[in-house]
Formats: C-alpha cells, sequence, structure tokens
C-alpha cells in the first residue's frame, strides 16, 4: 500500500524471531491469522480466535512445536524460523450501528446533529484508513498511511472530518440519507527483512458502526 511504514531487523535462518505488532493491547475477541509463504509452501500456521467464549489456537503441524502467539499483543515468536514470508493478520471488530431503532448498541443521532464514530487505533501508529458506508461498503473517507491525502466522497460533501491520528469519523449536519450502517478498516503494513529471510506483517482491524 502506498505510504505504508516500513521496519527492518537482521537475523539468520534457523534462529528465534519474534514479530512485534507494536501495538500495547489487542482486543479479547480478536481473530488473528498467521501465514508461512516460499516457493514451495503456503501454509496457514496459526488460527486463534474465540469460539462459544473460550480462546481456540491451532497452529500447523510444521509449526506446531515451533510457535508461541502472545494474543495480548498479537506478537508472534517463531523458533528455528525459515526462510520466506510470515503475515501476520489481526481482525478486531467493534460493532455499532448509526440507525434510529435498532435494539443492540445503537447510536440515535437528531437531525443537523454532529456525531463522531470513534475506533481505538492508537494515534502512535501509521495506517491506511478506510471508511465505508451502506450495504454496498462504499468508500466515503480514505487516507494513506503517510497522511499526504484525504479524500471525501461527493454525497458527504463538507460533512465529513476524518482524524488522522485515531482514524475517527465526525460527521456533521447529518440527514436522514446518512442513516444506515457504517464501517471502518485500518491496515498497517510493515516488511521485516531479515538474512535470506523477508517477512512481512499485515494488520486489519475492521470495525462496525
Amino acid at each position: 500500500m502506498a505510504g505504508s511504514s516500513f521496519d527492518s531487523i537482521s537475523e539468520l535462518e534457523g534462529n528465534t524471531v519474534t514479530i512485534h505488532t507494536g501495538l500495547t493491547g489487542v482486543q479479547s475477541d480478536a481473530h488473528i491469522l498467521g501465514f508461512y509463504r516460499s516457493e514451495n509452501a503456503d501454509i496457514k500456521i496459526v488460527n486463534s480466535e474465540i469460539i462459544r467464549r473460550e480462546i481456540i489456537t491451532d497452529y500447523s503441524e510444521r509449526f506446531r512445536d515451533r510457535l508461541k502467539l502472545n494474543r495480548t499483543s498479537g506478537s508472534l515468536n517463531i523458533r528455528n524460523i525459515n526462510s520466506g514470508v510470515y503475515q501476520l493478520h489481526i481482525i478486531t471488530g467493534t460493532f455499532v450501528r448509526a440507525t434510529a431503532g435498532d435494539e443492540v448498541e445503537t447510536v440515535e443521532v437528531k437531525e443537523g446533529a454532529t456525531v463522531t464514530l470513534r475506533t481505538d487505533w492508537p494515534s502512535e501508529r501509521d495506517a491506511d484508513i478506510v471508511w465505508m458506508f451502506g450495504t454496498a461498503n462504499t468508500g466515503i473517507a480514505l487516507k494513506d498511511s503517510s497522511g499526504s491525502s484525504t479524500h471525501y466522497d461527493e454525497r458527504f460533501r463538507d460533512r465529513l472530518q476524518l482524524d488522522t491520528k485515531t482514524g475517527s469519523l465526525t460527521i456533521s449536519n447529518i440527514s436522514t440519507t446518512h442513516s444506515g450502517d457504517y464501517k471502518v478498516q485500518i491496515f498497517l503494513y510493515m516488511v521485516i527483512l531479515l538474512t535470506s529471510i523477508s517477512m512481512s506483517l499485515f494488520m486489519v482491524r475492521e470495525y462496525w458502526f
């Protein structure tokens, strides 16, 4: 993605590496996926999710005794590392719907008022941010991680203000046409380069409003 940030470390194949997400905390209901890719392999190496209020973490047979996932920070420890590409996906969600009359987690706003839809994204982490509206998930506010450009949908002209640090979206002078589902995706992409190893870290945080 354009404007993404890059971190680099140096390590030898066969050593132990910890992929750090840079997050101080990951939501308890996060779904975490890890992948390993090389010329001869494309493997899901870890799948950790909440099922019936219980944390279920599965490791692939090939990596079973070499991985340790920290669900609090999202970091992944890999022992006896192989050359290849490692990807870590962290998907979290907070569900709120901005339509009057919903029974659960409703944001009720009077016509003409202003509302801010907030995320818990840490302000020190640069990311690509995409806000979407409606069942078609039409993009209404977009920002790249460099902060150099922010784009708004014409239908919301002069009504939107995106906080480029936290990802929160403020909607002013709301009308009935703005009632519906709001969703934000926050992307952080880092590539970690090692001696004979290239690891990429791709995190997706999803929030529904």
